[in-house]
């Protein structure tokens, strides 16, 4: 798949106070939110950053060459661009791009929502766990992208899962799952019933240890994994922009 016009990153200039950082899933590219952020774009009038995750975007080999660190930066320089200019940003994210955003909320209180879609924060495949030794054996393994119902619909994502990369979100994960009950920030979050990527214990879990007095789950009953793609869309954008709308209230 070509990825080129995907892997752009998005930077929409809206008319409110709020600034909304969007942050895409492991394989994935910013063309996986074009359509959320657009969403939020015209029911909010917020400007909405999706910035390209470093070895996204290019060829799966590139991400062999990151570490979870780069991530970070990457999405820390974004929220800091957007702070700059807005009173206030909410950070929000699908899959490892909810990690992130939970990274971010850590490293910025003055985050002021988090909204997590199919997020993942716990994870019982194996491969996880055996990553570092998984890493010295293949490149790369089958592709984690594309659990989409709605048909003819494809996420704009590496056809392969580099396996150094998943060793840096293993460590990636080691990191956020400790700074949860800190976390203050009000959360939305949202998870397909039927996503065949992610438990839906992950969401539970995080529900469960997250600090925050406002936490709300949503359920998704027509989408799969990557529910930023699929039929659900319409509930993600009403949802979070009602739920940040509500913040200001």
């Amino acid at each position: 798949m070509d990825l080129t016009d995907a892997a752009k990153p998005m930077a929409l200039s809206g008319t409110s106070e709020w600034g909304v950082l969007l942050i895409h899933g492991f394989t994935s590219t910013p063309g996986s939110l074009a359509l959320w952020a657009q969403g939020l774009h015209r029911t909010l009038g917020a400007s909405v950053s999706v910035p390209l995750l470093p070895g996204h975007g290019t060829r799966w080999e590139d991400l062999n060459t990151v570490k979870w660190e780069d991530w970070e930066a990457a999405v820390l320089a974004a929220f800091d661009r957007l702070a700059a200019i807005h009173p206030r940003v909410a950070v929000g994210g699908l899959s490892m791009g909810g990690t992130l955003a939970c990274l971010v909320a850590a490293r910025r209180p003055q985050t002021a929502a988090l909204v997590l879609v199919n997020h993942l924060m716990w994870l019982g495949n194996p491969a996880l766990f055996l990553a570092p030794l998984i890493k010295h054996l293949a490149a790369s393994m089958p592709a984690v992208a594309g659990d989409i119902k709605k048909a003819g619909v494809v996420e704009p994502a590496y056809d392969r899962t580099p396996t150094g990369g998943v060793d840096q979100f293993r460590r990636l994960l080691k990191v956020v799952r400790p700074l949860l009950p800190a976390l203050t920030v009000p959360t939305l979050m949202f998870k397909s019933r039927h996503d065949h990527v992610i438990p839906l214990n992950s969401t539970l879990k995080t529900m469960a240890r997250l600090g925050s007095k406002q936490k709300d789950l949503i359920w998704l009953d027509h989408s799969y994994h990557v529910a930023t793609l699929d039929d659900d869309l319409a509930v993600i954008v009403q949802t979070s922009s009602r739920f940040l709308r509500e913040i200001i209230r």
